[in-house]
C-alpha cells in the first residue's frame, strides 16, 4: 500500500489522519515518518517493566494525552504499526484504567472502534486539547494509584502549565514519558523566530516569558539547544525539588547520528528512572531518515 502523505499539507488539513486510504482493519490511521517507531519500541519496553510493580499499588493507570486513532503507517517504508494506545492495552490485565485524550474527535471515534472488543479493562475517552482538559483527566485517576502519562505531540503542543498540574497533583504517583520535537518544532523555526518580537509557542512550552530573547541572545544552534533543555529542566524542578534526581532526557538519533527528537522522562520514583534507562536500549540500528 502507498499513500501521498509525504505531502505535509494533506496531513495538516486532516489533523494527521491519512485522507487517502484506510488501514487493513478498515479504519483510518495516522501517517508518520519511520523515526516514530523507535519511540513506540521504547514505550512498549517501559510498560513491560512498569507492569511488574502492579502488585505494590492499588492500581495502575495509563494516560495517553495525544492518543491518535490507534494505528500508524510509515509512509516511507510502507510498514504498519500499532500506535501508543494499542501498545498500552496489550497489558490490560495489569492496568485498572486507561484514559485516552485527543483533540481530534474523529481520532477518538476510530480509537473507540478499535478497542470495542477489549472488555477486561476500564477505558475513558476525552475529546479535547489535553491542555484544556487536564483537570478532567486528573479527576478520572483513582486515588493512590501509580500512573504512566505518555505525551507524544507533533509540535510544542504540550504546555508547561499542563505538565505542572500533573506534577503537582498529589493523589497519585506518576511517571511521565514526553516527546520534545526540538528538531521539528524549534530548530526549523529559529530563523523566523529571530526576526519577530511577539511571544513564541516556546513560551508556553517552557513556562517562561520572552523566549524570543533567549533565541536572539544565543549565537549558535547548539547554544539555543542547550539553553532550551536547561530551562525545561529548571521548570520541571521548580514544580518540586524532588524531581532534580528523578528526571532525565535522551536524544534519539538515527544511525547517521542525526538527532531526531528528545524523550523526556520524569518520575517520582528512582526505580522508574532505572526502567527508562533499560527501555532506551533499543536496537543498535535505529531508523534511517
Amino acid at each position: 500500500m502507498s499513500c501521498d502523505c509525504k505531502r505535509e499539507k494533506s496531513l495538516e488539513q486532516s489533523g494527521g489522519i491519512c485522507p487517502h486510504v484506510s488501514a487493513p482493519d478498515g479504519y483510518p490511521f495516522r501517517c508518520v515518518g519511520p523515526w516514530s517507531f523507535d519511540k513506540l519500541k521504547i514505550l512498549e519496553r517501559y510498560i513491560d517493566m512498569f507492569k511488574a510493580v502492579s502488585n505494590k499499588w492499588n492500581s495502575l493507570v495509563y494516560v495517553d494525552l495525544f492518543s491518535g486513532p490507534g494505528m500508524c503507517y510509515d509512509y516511507q517504508n510502507e510498514k504498519w504499526n500499532e500506535s501508543s494506545p494499542l501498545i498500552a492495552v496489550k497489558y490490560a490485565k495489569h492496568f485498572k484504567k486507561y484514559i485516552f485524550v485527543d483533540k481530534n474527535k474523529k481520532s477518538i471515534s476510530y480509537l473507540k472502534s478499535r478497542l470495542k472488543g477489549l472488555e477486561n479493562c476500564k477505558k475513558e475517552f476525552i475529546v479535547g486539547d489535553c491542555n484544556d482538559r487536564i483537570d478532567d483527566v486528573l479527576k478520572l485517576i483513582p486515588k493512590g494509584s501509580l500512573c504512566l502519562f505518555f505525551a507524544d505531540p507533533t509540535g510544542l503542543d504540550f504546555k508547561y502549565k499542563t505538565l505542572k498540574k500533573i506534577l503537582e497533583y498529589n493523589n497519585t504517583k506518576k511517571d511521565i514519558i514526553e516527546l520534545f520535537p526540538y528538531e521539528m518544532a524549534v530548530k526549523r523555526n529559529l530563523a523566523n523566530w529571530r526576526t519577530i518580537k511577539k511571544s513564541l509557542p516556546l513560551d508556553e512550552f517552557l513556562g517562561i516569558e520572552n523566549s524570543v530573547n533567549l533565541i536572539k541572545n544565543q549565537n549558535s544552534l547548539i547554544g539555543v539547544y542547550q539553553e532550551v533543555l536547561r530551562l525545561y529542566s529548571k521548570s520541571i524542578i521548580s514544580c518540586n525539588p524532588a524531581y532534580k534526581e528523578s528526571h532525565s532526557s535522551k536524544a534519539i538519533r538515527s544511525s547517521k547520528n542525526v538527532q531526531l527528537y528528545h524523550l523526556y522522562f520524569i518520575s517520582s520514583n528512582s526505580l522508574g528512572k532505572k526502567f527508562f534507562k533499560k527501555a532506551l536500549k533499543i536496537d543498535k540500528q535505529l531508523t534511517l531518515i
